[in-house]
């Protein structure tokens, strides 16, 4: 199998907060070292606990970050709860 060079690598994480639903992508570009100007990409899913909660700990964060600007954040409630 030929060796693959990784340039890039870009994660994106998303929470439905109502719901709690995570999902993740993986998205990285690389190239074959022996081919000159090839670049591809490849798209993963990702999943579990280490993904839960890095996005649970970046909405803290974000949480502490608009309190100490004197903002009230409430989480959002599924639509069938919700006033």
């Amino acid at each position: 199998m030929a060796t693959k060079r990784l340039h890039q690598v870009q994660v994106t994480i998303s929470k439905d907060v109502a719901t709690g639903e995570v999902s993740a992508q993986c998205q990285a570009i690389a190239t074959l070292p022996e081919v000159e100007n090839t670049r591809f990409g490849v798209s993963l899913p990702m999943s579990g606990d280490a993904i839960t909660a890095l996005i649970d700990n970046a909405i803290a964060a974000l949480k502490d970050n608009m309190a100490t600007g004197g903002h009230t954040v409430e989480d959002a409630v599924p639509p069938d709860e919700g006033p």
